[in-house]
């Protein structure tokens, strides 16, 4: 018989954030503060929206794309995940080559998992990053028909390298109403690992493009 646990698929929030291209327009600042004589602490988080673990909706780079608002309660929710694990070059682009994989109908997210994420506090995790190939969009649709998310454990699905094949990427699974889920803790996961539902929990604002999120995942534990 198997129990399950619950286990975290985003990163904390600090001062140590990577951003994509190296960017550094991120802080959050103590407004008040116990320690200085304040009577409580508050803090004031001034950031991108697509900071940290986070999810690209359509609107990211589709014009009447849908935004991270519009979606139900229940988009959020994925219960039939499916783990994939590669291991591409730096500044490389995963291939459906590259893959091997069977097709299955119910799968709803795609979690790819590789080593990159070791990287994550060294300049080469955002400037020699993985990407995600352009026609990689057709091919998951077609091994995973009900796909509706995929997610990956380096800074973004455009390799830093390879911007203009990030571009026409992001459109090709946003386009295609496949949201995207970014700089993603999945270290801790390995081959074998059953993994029965996830539930990703974005920031909600109006005309959201991208949000960061907390990810929570329901691990079997055999």
């Amino acid at each position: 018989m198997s129990k399950e646990t619950y286990i975290w698929l985003s990163h904390v929030l600090d001062v140590n954030t990577p951003l994509y291209g190296g960017g550094t327009d991120w802080e959050c600042i103590k407004d008040k503060d116990i320690q200085k004589g304040d009577s409580c602490n508050t803090s004031r988080l001034l950031l991108p929206s697509h900071t940290g673990t986070h999810v690209d909706a359509p609107l990211h780079f589709i014009e009447d794309g849908i935004a991270i608002e519009e979606y139900a309660v229940e988009d959020w929710i994925f219960k039939h995940p499916s783990l994939v694990f590669v291991d591409p070059e730096k500044g490389g682009l995963i291939k459906p080559g590259d893959l091997n994989i069977k097709k299955n109908e119910k799968t709803d997210i795609v979690l790819f998992c590789t080593s990159f994420e070791k990287f994550r506090h060294d300049e080469i995790y955002w400037k020699e990053n993985p990407g995600i190939a352009t026609e990689m969009a057709d091919y998951l649709l077609d091994q995973y028909p009900n796909l509706k998310a995929i997610g990956m454990n380096f800074i973004s699905i455009s390799s830093f390298k390879h911007r203009d094949v990030g571009r026409l990427s992001h459109k090709a699974f946003l386009g295609k109403g496949i949201r995207i889920i970014e700089d993603m803790h999945l270290l801790a996961l390995q081959p074998g690992d059953v993994i029965k539902s996830i539930m990703v929990l974005p920031l909600r604002f109006k005309a959201g493009d991208g949000a960061p999120c907390t990810i929570i995942a329901q691990r079997a534990v055999i």
